[in-house]
């Protein structure tokens, strides 16, 4: 795909004064509700298909009714699209309505293939993002995808036992999803993008080793497609339809949403004493408290600022979401103190996979930091509206309280998440001691500005050929791209080159890409020349400065400024700097050292006679500038300028310009 391509706003996509032919069109009969019959769309574009009257819509419920069972197939969606921080990803023009990206259905899957059963509907109906039923393990793969993956269906690993106990598959059906007033292409590929989305949360955690207890994410079973039974065709063969399922952790626990009432008259509401289910099918009542209420949004945020430190932005942390539990799922055991876990990450961005990344660097500012930032310099009672009355109280409970300052003082208790400190200056004054707090280390923002301000040029040049080189080479593909006139071929050229490979497309390419790197060399020692002649004129103006301060005689100041007005000196003595390589040198010169020239020149002790220019005049600059205008040189010109001013440009702007000596490129 494109880089450069960013989501497209329907503000822009329905812009006001944009002009659209519009053609005479005939729908078919209503359907999409349990009232009216089912009407599929065919596979492929078909004029004037016919219905079948007797085919009768199929519910979810029946679709995915419990004790059905379901073959699965190992499936690994491409990048996150279908929001605004990542890339726009369309689905192929060739693609056949109904089936799933880059999934081959003829393929042998006799190895990897699993079996599942349906025990349970959590959330099945009409209109969802997604279908949510427990289900559990009839036959594992005998070969499974690497761990850094997934979790094995197997327990204990290895032993070739099947998982027990009920998962969690999410299964994104096109056929009952959530569509608004879009077309089917636009359906399947915000449908697609959910599941990318929740995929790349997914196993970036699990790469990470941050699933399941005692993390707040879920356990990872590995992104699958189910193959469901669709009726028979004209020939009386079975036909097939596939859908996307990600197989989760079972949560037995409630929502903090399911804990809360709206109104006292709430049918849904029963009470502050929430019973929690044991392995053993016992129960374990939990009184919701001030304190235990407390406790799950500590441990929510630690989650939140922990995901922060690796480049996530969780924006799906609503009570509908945040989850409370006493057994860890993936050894089916049960615990002495609540769990918090966070579910549905089809918002949750990855920063390193975001268009944003590939401009300004794959690693995120908090990153850097050695621990996840304090959770007081990322939260505050401002953002926790949805969780007021939970924690922190609803103000009605703590009648002339500031619940900020409340808020804040909880956040920076010893219990809670302990002072606004660094971690890391803690702990060289324990001298390799273990921690002794109750809370955990935690980083603060002024230990990321000394970082960043330490950070060596060596940092710059890899952000320069990580990010700025790549971002020029993409440009120029689009370039030399523009003459294709067809989507199609633009995104397979695009797809055939993508961000992870900008220096193997072909021989054209990697010759402009070391023209590039041999840019890149004489601007390196262009600027160090630079700064070399930069020092040369530093120490040469604090020399002068010295001299100044030994002049203390004011009498024949005036006299021999007005006679230095009229001294011009030979072209033999102006000072000569230092060359700079393939470029002119620029002269400097400054009226206090042709005055000490002078002096010497007639027989006079410089230092005896001090340097004051005329107070009508401006006070000559010791930089080696220019001198254009000053009442001493008249109106001498300026002298060269090292590097040619392009226009506007500023001293350090650099001119790029490709191998026919075209400029494409503006300033760094």
């Amino acid at each position: 795909m494109d880089p450069q391509e960013d989501f497209i706003r329907p503000t822009d996509e329905y812009a006001v004064g944009k002009e659209f032919n519009l053609f005479p069109y005939k729908p078919t009969e209503p359907h999409g509700t349990e009232v009216y019959r089912r009407r599929r769309l065919a596979s492929f574009p078909a004029h004037n298909a016919v219905m079948d009257p007797q085919e009768d819509f199929i519910r979810p419920t029946d679709e995915y009714a419990v004790g059905k069972e379901f073959n699965l197939f190992p499936y690994k969606p491409t990048e996150p699209h279908g929001t605004e921080v990542y890339r726009r990803r369309r689905l192929p023009a060739d693609e056949i309505v109904g089936s799933i990206r880059g999934f081959d259905p003829t393929k042998d899957f006799t190895n990897t293939r699993a079996s599942v059963r349906i025990e349970k509907h959590i959330r099945i109906g009409m209109n969802q993002k997604s279908q949510i039923f427990g289900l559990s393990i009839v036959q594992a793969p005998s070969d499974e995808r690497p761990a850094s993956e997934q979790q094995s269906l197997y327990h204990p690993v290895g032993s070739g036992q099947p998982i027990a106990w009920n998962l969690v598959g999410k299964a994104v059906d096109v056929e009952y999803a959530s569509s608004g007033s879009v077309g089917v292409k636009q359906i399947e590929e915000a449908v697609d993008g959910r599941v990318c989305c929740e995929h790349a949360a997914c196993t970036y955690y699990r790469s990470l080793g941050k699933t399941g207890y005692p993390h707040i994410m879920p356990q990872f079973y590995g992104t699958w497609v189910m193959e469901i039974d669709d009726g028979f065709d004209d020939e009386g063969l079975q036909v097939k339809r596939y859908i996307c399922v990600l197989l989760l952790e079972y949560i037995h626990g409630f929502s903090i949403d399911e804990l809360c009432f709206r109104s006292e008259e709430d049918e849904g509401y029963f009470g502050k004493l929430a019973g929690f289910q044991r392995v053993d099918n016992t129960w374990n009542n939990v009184w919701m408290d001030e304190s235990t209420r407390a406790l799950v949004i500590k441990k929510m945020l630690h989650g939140v600022v922990v995901g922060m430190h690796h480049g996530i932005q969780h924006h799906e942390a609503s009570p509908e979401n945040v989850f409370m539990t006493l057994r860890d799922g993936t050894n089916n055991t049960d615990l002495d103190e609540l769990r918090v876990v966070l579910l549905d990450h089809t918002s949750t961005q990855i920063w390193r996979k975001t268009v944003d990344s590939h401009f300004y660097g794959r690693t995120h500012c908090l990153e850097k930091l050695p621990h996840p930032i304090h959770p007081k310099q990322g939260c505050s009672v401002v953002a926790f509206e949805d969780y007021v009355g939970w924690w922190p109280p609803a103000p009605e409970d703590r009648p002339g309280e500031d619940l900020n300052e409340m808020f804040d003082a909880w956040m920076l208790s010893e219990d809670v998440f302990g002072p606004l400190e660094e971690a890391r200056d803690v702990e060289a004054g324990l001298q390799g001691k273990e921690w002794p707090h109750k809370y955990a280390k935690y980083s603060t923002f002024d230990t990321l500005g000394v970082i960043e301000a330490q950070e060596p040029q060596e940092m710059r040049k890899k952000a320069m050929r990580e990010v700025i080189i790549p971002k020029v080479l993409s440009y120029w593909r689009m370039m030399k791209d523009e003459d294709c006139a067809e989507l199609g071929d633009r995104e397979k050229i695009c797809e055939e080159s993508d961000d992870e490979s900008f220096g193997e497309s072909s021989s054209s390419l990697e010759e402009y890409t070391r023209y590039l790197q041999g840019r890149n060399e004489f601007l390196e020692q262009h600027i160090k020349s630079l700064e070399e002649r930069n020092e040369a004129l530093e120490k040469r103006n604090r020399l002068l400065e010295e001299k100044l301060e030994a002049l203390s005689s004011e009498e024949s100041s005036a006299s021999s400024w007005r006679s230095l007005s009229h001294y011009q000196p030979p072209r033999n003595q102006q000072p000569q700097p230092e060359q700079i390589p393939r470029r002119p040198a620029e002269p400097s010169f400054s009226p206090k050292a042709l005055y000490d020239k002078y002096l010497s020149s007639i027989g006079i002790d410089s230092s005896k006679h001090p340097f004051t220019p005329p107070s009508s005049s401006p006070s000559p600059r010791l930089d080696g500038a220019s001198l254009e205008g000053s009442s001493c040189f008249g109106e001498s010109p300026s002298p060269p300028s090292a590097i040619k001013r392009d226009g506007n440009r500023s001293k350090k702007s650099v001119q790029w310009r490709d191998m026919e000596g075209n400029r494409w490129f503006g300033p760094m």
